[in-house]
């Protein structure tokens, strides 16, 4: 198993993709953030404007043999197409818990 910098569980998928399809039309990129402190962060930036909005108190997921040295308030952040995440939040099928990792 690799080193897990960070793992939490998402808020609901539909909420996070409310958010998702309105900031796609203001920037391709979105930028998508988490820390061991359950924050949870999605950004879009432009020239002229910087939107966000941030999900706070959630839960983090624990893997087996995974210290927890390090700042828990450290955002971990990811750069993706805002429009492929639109369209994968967007399936049939949206499970009840799903969990944000990044290494």
């Amino acid at each position: 198993m690799p080193d897990i910098n960070v793992s939490i569980y998402l808020p609901l998928l539909k909420s996070i993709k409310t958010h998702v399809n309105r900031m796609k039309h203001i920037s391709p990129y979105l930028y998508v953030s988490a820390n061991m402190a359950g924050e949870f962060k999605l950004r879009v930036e432009t020239d002229a404007v910087t939107v966000g909005t941030l999900f706070s108190n959630l839960q983090n997921h624990r893997f087996d043999g995974c210290d927890d040295q390090g700042d828990a308030e450290y955002m971990f952040e990811a750069c993706i197409n805002g429009k492929r995440f639109s369209s994968f939040l967007g399936t049939p099928f949206i499970p009840n818990k799903a969990i944000c990792s990044e290494r």
